[in-house]
């Protein structure tokens, strides 16, 4: 039997005060996320960027379980 598959979509909004959209998204078969860019914080498009890309790089086995003792 195959692994369900999910149709996604992904939308972010630059709020009423920023001209820029710092957000970013990781979308995976096993990681769904997006991280906030904290619009007027220095390089808030950097760091969003990133964390996208280090959960996009993740191994197709995570898991949201906790690891045994």
């Amino acid at each position: 039997m195959s692994e369900p598959r999910f149709q996604v979509g992904v939308a972010t909004h630059v709020g009423r005060v920023r001209t820029m959209n710092e957000d970013s998204y990781a979308v995976t078969d096993s990681v769904f996320a997006v991280a906030d860019g904290m619009g007027g914080h220095l390089a808030g498009e950097v760091a969003s960027a990133m964390a996208a890309e280090a959960l996009r790089l993740l191994p197709d086995n995570v898991t949201t379980a906790p690891p045994p003792p």
